[in-house]
C-alpha cells in the first residue's frame, strides 16, 4: 500500500521500489552420483552475478521411523509410589477435561 492506503500500482510502484531486484530462478532436481556436479551458465547470465544454492529434498522414506513408545521410553523412571501418584494425577486431569463448564 502507497501513502494514504492507496495501492501502489505503476510509476509509483517502480519510484518507491528503486531497490528492487529482478531474480529469475531456474531449478532442477538431480540426484548426484559424486561429490562435485557441474552447472551449466545460460549465455545471458555470463559476466552476471549468479546465487547457486544446494537444498536436500526430502522424500517420505527419508523420516525416521518411530519405533519407541513413550511407556518403554519411560520405563523404570518413576518410582512405583511415584508412578501411582501420577496415574491418579492423570486420571484426576481427565475426569476434569470430561466435565462441563
Amino acid at each position: 500500500m502507497g501513502k494514504r492506503g492507496r495501492p501502489l500500482s505503476g510509476y509509483g510502484l517502480f519510484r518507491q521500489c528503486k531497490d528492487l531486484i529482478l531474480i529469475i530462478i531456474m531449478t532442477s532436481i538431480i540426484t548426484p552420483q559424486k561429490s562435485k556436479v557441474s552447472v551449466s551458465v545460460p549465455k545471458e547470465y555470463i559476466g552476471k552475478p549468479v546465487a547457486v544454492t544446494m537444498v536436500l529434498v526430502g522424500t517420505k522414506d527419508d523420516k525416521p521411523k518411530q519405533t519407541t513408545r513413550l511407556a518403554d521410553k519411560y520405563k523404570g523412571v518413576f518410582s512405583a509410589k511415584d508412578a501411582k501418584s501420577f496415574m491418579n494425577h492423570t486420571k484426576q486431569m481427565r475426569e476434569e477435561w470430561r466435565n462441563t463448564i
